[in-house]
Parts: structure tokens; C-alpha cells; sequence
């Protein structure tokens, strides 16, 4: 892939392409394979934390406001309401925030490859596949478009779900390039 941080997928040192500081580290990542290229793949976050703080800034002052112009004795009622409604809004931005630290990490070396999920600092592995055998296949399959598939000698695993079609067109031929180095004995 030519612009990392347009296709989200990125060495460990470019960080988030938000710039927050909630960037992946070596040290918050599962070790390298000795002489493994790494993918990480991340979902897409378009409004950062500091968008984040401005939207419901903006929300909580416009709430302000109706309830102070309509908050008469008598209307006191219209208060709870803009409070659950601010509350559900920061929840929702919460659990999207803490959604996207999901990592995707893929290790490709000459005789292996790792797929692993990184979540909230734990690691776990998705499966292994041999960079001989592994099929790359983008199929339109379960209503995705282009979803991308490792396969090999029947196990199947989708990587890359967070991104656009495009993007993870170019993850393929990533892929499909670093695996070509890892056979011919250059990774």
C-alpha cells in the first residue's frame, strides 16, 4: 500500500492516523516472528477525541439552552429528558471510541503467518497459515463487498472487515506482495 494512512493499515510507528494518543505501540502489541513484516489494521475514526468533546459540547449547550427557554415552574419535565438524551449521546461516543481499539495484526515471515486480534491490551490468536499454501481471495460473500479472505486446506479467516472496499483491495495486494517475499526467502 503506497498511503498508509489513507488505507489504515500501518507500521507500528506511524500511530493512529488521528494522531490521538491512543496509538498502537510495540509495547502494547504481541512480539514480531524474527524477520516477520507486520500489517495492523484498525478501524477508521474520522471524528478524534477532541471532535468527540466538541460535538457534545456543542449538544450539551444546545440542550442548555432549549431547557433554559422552556424550563418554566410548570416545565420542568422537558430537564430529564435533554439529560438522558446528552447522557446516551457521550455513551454512545464512549463505546464507539473503545470500539475502535480493536487491532488486527498480521505477521508475515518465510514459513508462517499469524493473524491475531488485539483488544484492550489482550492478545489473541485468529489462526495460522503456511505463506505456501495461503489463498488470498476477495469474494462478495455475507453482504460485504470485497471481504478479505485467507484461506487454506479448508480454514477461512476475514481480515480487514473495518475497512472500505478499496482499501481492502490495496491490503490484498499488500498481502499478496509481502507473501511473495516471504517465498521466495526475502522476508
Amino acid at each position: 500500500m503506497t498511503d498508509r494512512s489513507e488505507n489504515q493499515t500501518s507500521d507500528i510507528s506511524e500511530g493512529w492516523p488521528d494522531g490521538t494518543s491512543a496509538a498502537p505501540t510495540d509495547a502494547a502489541l504481541p512480539p514480531t516472528l524474527a524477520g516477520a513484516e507486520r500489517i495492523v489494521i484498525w478501524p477508521h475514526r474520522s471524528l478524534g477525541r477532541d471532535g468527540t468533546l466538541a460535538v457534545t459540547g456543542v449538544a450539551a449547550a444546545g440542550f442548555a439552552m432549549v431547557t433554559a427557554w422552556v424550563a418554566a415552574p410548570a416545565a420542568w419535565f422537558v430537564v430529564f429528558p435533554a439529560i438522558i438524551a446528552l447522557a446516551s449521546l457521550a455513551f454512545a461516543f464512549w463505546l464507539n471510541m473503545r470500539r475502535a481499539e480493536r487491532l488486527e495484526i498480521i505477521d508475515v515471515s518465510a514459513n508462517l503467518i499469524r493473524v491475531m486480534t488485539s483488544y484492550l491490551g489482550q492478545h489473541h490468536l485468529v489462526d495460522r497459515f503456511n505463506p505456501h499454501w495461503v489463498r488470498i481471495e476477495l469474494s462478495d460473500q455475507y453482504k460485504i463487498e470485497k471481504r478479505l479472505i485467507l484461506r487454506e486446506s479448508g480454514r477461512a479467516v476475514s481480515v480487514g472487515d473495518c475497512l472500505s472496499p478499496a482499501e481492502r483491495e490495496s491490503l490484498a495486494d499488500e498481502l499478496r506482495q509481502k507473501i511473495r517475499k516471504a517465498r521466495e526467502g526475502l522476508a
